[in-house]
């Protein structure tokens, strides 16, 4: 079986990738297979260690487990600005937290 080179092999010819798609890679510097698979994200999360409410740090990325106690969507009056609220509890404590838009 000859060998394939990827780098020669255009990223438009994967199954889904049109022109559009094509162009915002390219913005990346993505143009060919070879670029797709070693395209690595410039940071990693370990999400593998949970910790308790408890024991979270303000202004620190921190991964939590629990049951969600409550969840809704309201949308502002004047601008229909989107926020999600999320209330979550563990057996140590509960917080609440917001995403907009």
């Amino acid at each position: 079986m000859p060998e394939t080179n990827l780098s020669n092999i255009d990223i438009t010819s994967i199954k889904g990738i049109g022109a559009h798609s094509a162009k915002m890679l390219s913005t990346l510097g993505i143009k060919s297979i070879s670029d797709a698979v070693y395209y690595l994200p410039y940071r990693y999360e370990d999400r593998s260690r949970l910790k308790k409410i408890q024991d979270l740090i303000c202004g620190e990325n921190e991964t939590v487990s629990g049951t969600i106690v409550s969840a809704q969507t309201i949308k502002t009056p004047k601008r229909g600005l989107k926020i999600f609220t999320l209330t979550i509890r563990d057996d140590t404590g509960m917080f609440s937290a917001k995403w907009f838009n």
